[in-house]
């Protein structure tokens, strides 16, 4: 099974019980970035 990161953010996020809303406020994204991650449309970088 290949997970992509968008399918894990989902999966632990839901094991949070946390909304995609909820989780952007907590780690300052911006609106709709984890809807776009978690949909596959754009890939994250992480930050230096």
């Amino acid at each position: 099974m290949n997970n992509t990161v968008g399918q894990k953010i989902r999966n632990f996020r839901k094991r949070a019980g946390k909304s995609q809303f909820d989780l952007e406020l907590d780690i300052e994204a911006s609106p709709g970035s984890i809807s776009r991650i978690e949909s596959g449309e754009v890939n994250p970088t992480k930050r230096h």
